[in-house]
């Protein structure tokens, strides 16, 4: 029985990429929700480089997650 390869694709990449740039738009924005609960005179600003750096992380997991299901179901 031949096995499908686990290489990353174009197209794989694309999804990834693309789904790691809304992702990150929306935890940054999620960020932001959070620190106006807290702070209601708050204005939208970029998280510091540390909690940044946990975000795109996070972010970067579910959006490889993500594209590697959608491809499975892609294929399947």
């Amino acid at each position: 029985m031949a096995t499908k390869s686990m290489s990353i694709n174009k197209d794989q990449s694309t999804i990834m990429l693309v789904t790691f740039g809304f992702f990150m738009a929306e935890a940054i924005l999620h960020y932001n929700i959070g620190v106006k609960s807290q702070d209601p005179n708050h204005k939208l600003s970029m998280p510091s480089t540390k909690d940044l750096i946990k975000l795109a992380g996070t972010v970067a997991i579910f959006s490889i997650a993500s594209s590697m299901v959608a491809n499975h179901l892609i294929q399947n």
